[in-house]
């Protein structure tokens, strides 16, 4: 009885431990950097994006399976503007990439 209360405070040790180091890992793993925002440029960005885009309808018919018969549909459901939101990401217009449809996160992200 000694030997499984001394095994289950030192496990309780090794756990909250465990815990904490993986708080600070993850807490220090991110630094701030700050960037110069352009409030207008931003602005004007954002109001030129709309539904009418033919870039866009052609990523959303080109990665979704269903495709709408009229663009812009009339009702919008989470695949569609799941793909929107994709398109219109600033991570991947800020660093220049492809955007990468959905299905591709997808399969990446699933174990084997």
């Amino acid at each position: 009885m000694e030997f499984l209360s001394a095994l289950r405070s030192w496990l309780n040790a090794t756990f909250s431990a465990s815990c904490l180091i993986g708080v600070l890992v993850l807490a220090g793993c991110v630094k701030y950097h700050p960037l110069p925002i352009d409030a207008p440029q931003v602005e004007s960005d954002y109001r030129v994006r709309t539904l009418s885009d033919p870039g866009l309808q052609a990523y959303v018919e080109a990665n979704f399976s269903n495709k709408p018969l009229q663009w812009p549909p009339a009702a919008l459901d989470l695949p569609p503007l799941t793909l929107i939101a994709f398109y219109h990401s600033c991570s991947t217009e800020d660093m220049g990439a492809a955007k990468p449809p959905p299905r591709r996160i997808l399969i990446s992200g699933s174990p084997k």
